[in-house]
């Protein structure tokens, strides 16, 4: 089964009157979470806890004023995953429990979060974070960056003899397993030659234990696209079927600030790749818009959360009433909070018919089960498809052919109108196919007044 996201036109072999256009993720209001003692929710982290039967959310807080740069884990609790309230543990199991009971975890000095990662392949401590500590004061040797993980979430402990590094990774680093290397793979920021500082630049290493990490390597860096002097903040990565999804967060900063940029908004722009590795940019342009000035958000919201839920995906974003250096005036409401957007289903992007009809043809992929469905957008409008069987082309075969397959046409299939994320074509007849697996298929679409999210189908892609 193979899965096409309208990325890029790579999987097509023509098309006609298609525009790509970049998905809106909706905001939902009522999912905006602020802690209520205003400490902060840096890196949300947003998961549903089997055992607890909820949805929990782990996030950054400061509740130390003499230390404003050491974060501690908070909690908050829901059954849905939009209406939030603290997860009170209780009044000891931190230092700070007494007067936050939600506080999950303390760190020391400057200590910094990274995301939880549930891993799939780890039964006894599933739920994992590579924390960053170190002083500012006494300098880098105090660097620690200690691995933690927990059995349920509430419980941490660090791994012994693990640390992930001796820089300091300010930013939100994502952990997941990437199949194509067998290896667990960490969004950071690439290393500086000044240890134990980096460079605000998207890199990523490796482990295959939590023990042993691979050097920091660099995927992405601005470019002669980007605005003038953007630094890039960070870039959570998550896989999502054939596909892994990026939100790289770049700041546009005052031309007159030195070294680290921070006076401007955040543009949190999609990227996408099919290995993990190698990343692709979109539209350079912000894919959830700004909110209004002095509102949650105002100067950008950072995605930090992917999730996907029955039939859509939410994404969890940090957000701020002012910029990222944290200068201007404020009034009295909270000035962090968690806020959530919802997405349709494979909704980062969509081919739309600009004016009339359009077509687009595929190139060739395997039939290896009978299985063919659509995400389509047509409330107005019209959509059908046709399969065709493609023969020759390689050396020794002869000169390339297609025709369309008998029962499979367009003037075959019956005409979809409405919104589905798995339409599933019907031709006259009713014809099977069962008979078509094992060849090589190409799928053609026709669609007007309406937009294409994806295609999937039962065989691999030829490409």
């Amino acid at each position: 089964m193979q899965k096409i996201l309208f990325f890029d036109d790579w999987c097509l072999d023509s098309g006609y009157n298609a525009v790509r256009r970049l998905g809106s993720p909706e905001p939902v209001p009522e999912g905006t979470w602020s802690d209520p003692y205003d400490l902060g929710n840096a890196y949300p982290s947003v998961f549903y806890d089997d055992a607890v039967g909820k949805w929990r959310c782990i996030y950054g807080g400061d509740p130390d004023p003499n230390n404003p740069i050491c974060h501690h884990l908070f909690g908050a609790i829901s059954d849905d995953g939009i209406h939030w309230e603290i997860d009170p543990i209780s009044d000891s199991h931190t230092s700070w429990s007494d007067r936050f009971p939600h506080c999950v975890m303390e760190g020391t000095k400057n200590a910094e979060s990274g995301q939880v990662y549930v891993d799939p392949h780890d039964k006894e401590n599933p739920y994992k974070i590579l924390f960053l500590d170190w002083d500012w004061v006494t300098g880098p040797e105090t660097m620690r960056n200690p691995v933690l993980v927990s059995s349920d979430g509430y419980h941490w402990r660090e791994l012994e003899g693990a640390r992930w590094g001796d820089f300091s990774s300010d930013t939100c680093h994502s952990v997941f397993f990437n199949p194509h290397s067998g290896r667990y793979q960490i969004m950071c920021r690439a290393k500086s030659i000044l240890v134990p500082f980096t460079q605000r630049l998207v890199g990523y290493l490796e482990t295959e234990d939590f023990k042993t990490f691979t050097e920091p390597e660099i995927i992405l860096r601005p470019d002669s696209s980007d605005p003038p002097l953007v630094q890039p903040y960070g870039m959570p990565v998550f896989p999502y079927g054939d596909y892994f999804i990026g939100f790289y967060w770049l700041l546009c900063g005052d031309g007159g600030e030195r070294t680290t940029k921070g006076a401007g908004p955040l543009q949190p722009e999609l990227t996408y790749s099919v290995n993990g590795r190698h990343f692709n940019r979109t539209f350079r342009e912000s894919f959830i818009e700004r909110a209004q000035p002095g509102e949650l958000g105002a100067f950008g919201h950072y995605p930090c959360c992917l999730v996907e839920v029955d039939d859509e995906l939410r994404i969890y974003s940090v957000a701020s009433r002012t910029d990222h250096s944290g200068r201007g005036v404020t009034d009295d409401r909270p000035r962090h909070a968690m806020t959530l957007h919802r997405l349709r289903r494979d909704g980062f992007m969509y081919l739309e018919s600009y004016s009339g009809q359009a077509r687009i043809l595929t190139k060739d992929f395997e039939l290896k089960e009978p299985h063919l469905s659509l995400n389509v957008q047509a409330p107005i409008g019209e959509v059908r498809a046709q399969l065709l069987v493609h023969t020759g082309g390689l050396p020794g075969q002869g000169p390339a052919t297609q025709e369309v397959a008998k029962g499979f046409s367009f003037e075959d299939c019956e005409p979809f109108t409405g919104d589905s994320l798995d339409w599933r074509p019907r031709w006259k007849g009713n014809p099977s196919l069962d008979g078509l697996v094992g060849k090589n298929l190409r799928v053609e679409v026709t669609f007007e007044r309406a937009r294409l999210y994806a295609l999937e189908v039962g065989g691999t892609l030829l490409y």
